[in-house]
């Protein structure tokens, strides 16, 4: 799972029809990020899988009708970090 492909999932969404039947959320599971989170606690996008960002793609996917949502948990780092 990188940048690459999760913009192409939405594409695909949006092209056969599952944004229009009511499938609204692109989640994104475990993998994505850093092993170690920012000094404010927060997830850092994996720079190799993500060299954008997650700004950068979850503005695409806002920007085609779709919401994006994240997995974390309260931990330093996520399940396989």
């Amino acid at each position: 799972m990188n940048e690459t492909s999760i913009r192409g999932i939405v594409d695909l969404m949006v092209s056969k029809g599952l944004r229009d039947a009511g499938y609204t959320y692109v989640n994104l599971d475990d993998c994505i990020v850093e092993s170690a989170r920012d000094s404010s606690g927060h997830l850092v996008a994996d720079s190799t899988r993500f060299p954008s960002g997650f700004k950068s793609l979850f503005d695409y996917v806002h920007s085609k009708g779709l919401k994006a949502g994240i997995y974390t948990d309260r931990g330093t780092r996520t399940c396989a970090g």
